[in-house]
C-alpha cells in the first residue's frame, strides 16, 4: 500500500483507514488522521494502533468502542468496524461518546 491520504469521501462513515492483514496501515481519511490527532506519517505503519489506549487494544476485533490517545494527551472514543477486503482490513470510524459506566483515570 502507497501511504498516501485519499480524498474522496468513498464510505457511509465519519472516517475511514484500510490496513494490510498484519495491521499496517499507509491510506487515512483526512478526518481519521483528526480524530487519531496524528499526521499521516505518526500514524502509517503500526503508528496508529500505538495510538490506540494500552487498555484497549486487545478489544480491537470486528467491532469495538474505543479510546485513541492523542500525542497532547487527550481521548477521542470512536467506534470502529472492520470489513474483510481482498489485500487487507478497512476500518470504518464514528466519533462516539465514552460508554454511560465509564471512568477515566
Amino acid at each position: 500500500m502507497k501511504n498516501t491520504i485519499i480524498e474522496e469521501t468513498m464510505f457511509p462513515a465519519e472516517a475511514w483507514f484500510l490496513t494490510d492483514r498484519q495491521n499496517r496501515s499507509a491510506q487515512f481519511s483526512r478526518r481519521c488522521l483528526e480524530i487519531m490527532g496524528l499526521k499521516k506519517t505518526e500514524a502509517a505503519g503500526e503508528g496508529w494502533l500505538q495510538a490506540v489506549h494500552p487498555d484497549d487494544r486487545e478489544r480491537l476485533g470486528m467491532s469495538a468502542n474505543l479510546r485513541f490517545r492523542k500525542p497532547n494527551g487527550a481521548i477521542a472514543w470512536v467506534d470502529l468496524i472492520k470489513l474483510v477486503t481482498k489485500d487487507g482490513y478497512l476500518w470504518l470510524m464514528w466519533e462516539a461518546n465514552a460508554p454511560a459506566a465509564c471512568v477515566l483515570l
